[in-house]
């Protein structure tokens, strides 16, 4: 589950995760969480887990209403939900609701699939 493009171990810790990487990066966390019961390697859950902490920290950090993806057509609206709905957050955005992600459960707060699990102040 290594995100599939960008060079994943030579992002710094200082630099800022590009945007369109971030989406994939949320995408491919949201969908190991949701395909869990199949199996997960949790170190990688780990690794892929920090670099969308890092996304959500940067480009829609806690208080805000929408994420700033700055680009029309990147399914900004569909991240700002993963990243609530990975959070444990209440649904709190702009845009028009997926209700497959709304109505899905959150990652809980303890247990094997906690892995999943964003840190946010909601």
């Amino acid at each position: 589950m290594k995100p599939k493009d960008s060079p994943l171990g030579t992002t710094l810790k200082d630099t800022s995760i590009p945007k369109r990487s971030c989406v994939v990066y949320v995408n491919q966390l949201y969908e190991a969480f949701t395909r869990y019961r199949e199996g997960f390697d949790p170190d990688q859950i780990n690794n892929l887990r920090k670099y969308v902490q890092r996304c959500m920290d940067d480009h829609f950090p806690s208080g805000s209403r929408q994420g700033n993806w700055g680009i029309t057509g990147l399914g900004g609206s569909e991240t700002d939900q993963k990243l609530l709905k990975l959070s444990a957050c209440p649904m709190k955005f702009v845009g028009r609701p997926n209700s497959d992600i709304v109505d899905a459960p959150a990652p809980p707060q303890s247990g094997p699939i906690s892995i999943f699990r964003l840190v946010r102040k909601c």
